[in-house]
């Protein structure tokens, strides 16, 4: 294996020009990097970067723990954490709860025992709230995606997308278009926000929601679809739904695809997320769009921030804003 000698040795400078060459942290003329990046090549040189973790008193290692791999949503943001930790020279281990207590417990046990230099804590909900009081003080943590009632975590800095205002967004969208008679399939109690945002644009325009068109269901198609059948063969059916997911939303469309009821004309949906499918069935979804890539790379970047600047880890909330996407799914109440 090539060290980092053989390729000083190759391109004829010194061992502290190719690190700088490597790291990026000091000039070197394009002439010399050039030489050194083509030894690096012809040697198949990688750096060590577990000894540089040593140098630094860090591991290049922080986790992450989501709630689950099957919402796109969250898979999309692994993607740009990955990346984004990687281009940082950090490597990440990944844990998921599957919304269990107990699992999200051991996890949190077992990875504040480990050797992480941080840690990203994701959608957690109240009931897992508890469990940040069994994390060290001295471990940087950022929490993300945070489903509780207030937006405050004790000590813990939150990068949080308004999940109120994706609900305002679609309440004023099916408004606009004249709807007043809507149903709402959501999870509870993760999306209450969303629900909430929701209800507020309702009531800003004297719109009030019968309890029987409110649907609690899991976040998933088959979910979405099964509560959709119930709310569409209703003999007051709802001229549009919200789900507050796009994996209900699909579920939805396939409900009313089943029952001959055309969307947009006799059927609006929207959704939230805008996760790829929503582009690509039969009737491209109407959603609200959470800036997925942004909140991933923020994430990291305030991470790494606390991982080096554990003096300055404050408590604040970071808020980013959805917007809305429109397609063919949705349409005025005719």
């Amino acid at each position: 294996m090539a060290t980092l000698e053989d390729v000083a040795r190759l391109s004829g400078v010194t061992k502290s020009t190719v690190s700088n060459v490597i790291s990026g942290k000091a000039a070197v003329r394009e002439k010399t990097r050039s030489r050194v990046m083509a030894a690096i090549d012809e040697l198949d040189y990688h750096p060590n970067l577990a000894a540089r973790g040593l140098k630094k008193g860090k591991t290049l290692l922080f986790a992450v723990l989501v709630p689950t791999l099957q919402n796109p949503f969250y898979a999309k943001v692994m993607d740009v954490i990955t990346q984004a930790a990687l281009d940082h020279s950090y490597h990440v281990i990944l844990c998921t709860t599957n919304r269990d207590l107990r699992l999200a417990h051991q996890h949190l046990q077992e990875l504040s025992s480990r050797s992480i230099d941080g840690l990203i804590v994701m959608s957690i909900g109240t009931e897992f709230a508890q469990m940040l009081n069994s994390i060290p003080k001295d471990l940087p943590v950022v929490i993300g995606d945070w489903q509780g009632e207030t937006y405050n975590v004790p000590h813990l800095p939150v990068i949080d997308i308004d999940f109120h205002t994706a609900g305002l967004i679609a309440a004023n969208t099916l408004l606009d278009l004249g709807h007043r008679r809507i149903g709402v399939i959501l999870e509870q109690p993760a999306h209450l926000k969303r629900l909430g945002g929701f209800l507020s644009g309702m009531t800003q325009r004297h719109i009030t929601i019968p309890p029987g068109l409110i649907r609690a269901a899991d976040p998933t198609l088959h979910s979405g679809y099964t509560q959709a059948l119930e709310l569409l063969q209703n003999e007051q059916r709802p001229t549009a739904i919200f789900a507050t997911n796009d994996l209900m939303a699909i579920g939805v469309l396939e409900a009313a695809t089943q029952l001959g009821i055309n969307v947009p004309q006799n059927l609006s949906i929207i959704g939230i997320d805008d996760i790829e499918e929503t582009s690509y069935t039969r009737i491209p979804l109407t959603t609200i769009a959470l800036p997925k890539v942004a909140y991933g790379m923020t994430l990291v970047e305030h991470l790494l921030h606390t991982i080096e600047h554990p003096e300055r880890q404050d408590a604040n909330t970071i808020l980013m804003r959805p917007r809305l996407i429109t397609r063919a799914s949705t349409g005025p109440n005719l």
